[in-house]
């Protein structure tokens, strides 16, 4: 376990007098005791900074798990320090966001909307007569809002908000 199967290596000369450092490196390890019915293996990315000194930056585990700057413990993992995750769009008429499927089609997305100078972070649901659910923690929806536009608090039973007239109308909790 932990053994070397190979590397690919990527280096060019650092002077004039041909010393070669390596700039890159792939490699594969064994994730267990190799035998005849155990081959598993993980596959590591290196690279180089500027002081030749190589740390590992991204991990495909034999489980097919994916860590960027972690050994993964999911099927994808990142880890790092401030802006992890950046989603930026190529088109200046197309808004970044990250889409939720199930087996069949399109379920949900959260992303980023500009309006002109209304920007937001938006949160949709794609089925027609769907909710948009917060939990934080257990089988209880801190913040529901239904597809009436109705937001609930700590509760089932969404109350409603008259956003033009700027009433809140509350809803007889449940008992």
């Amino acid at each position: 376990s932990g053994h070397r199967l190979g590397a690919i290596e990527f280096g060019g000369a650092e002077d004039t007098s041909s010393t070669i450092t390596t700039g890159a490196r792939i490699e594969a390890l064994c994730d267990a005791t190799w035998s005849a019915s155990e081959n598993g293996a993980d596959l590591l990315f290196y690279t180089t900074d500027g002081n030749a000194s190589q740390s590992e930056q991204m991990r495909i585990s034999a489980t097919g798990f994916v860590g960027i700057g972690v050994d993964p413990a999911s099927e994808l993992h990142i880890k790092g320090a401030g802006d992890i995750l950046r989603l930026e769009s190529t088109s200046a008429a197309s808004d970044p966001y990250i889409a939720f499927y199930d087996s069949s089609a399109k379920k949900g997305t959260f992303g980023y909307s500009g309006y002109g100078d209304a920007d937001a972070i938006t949160l949709a649901n794609e089925e027609a007569a769907g909710d948009i659910r917060f939990n934080t923690g257990g089988d209880t929806f801190a913040v529901i809002i239904d597809q009436a536009q109705r937001v609930g608090i700590g509760t089932a039973t969404p109350s409603s908000f008259d956003a033009e007239a700027n009433n809140l109308v509350i809803g007889a909790g449940s008992a």
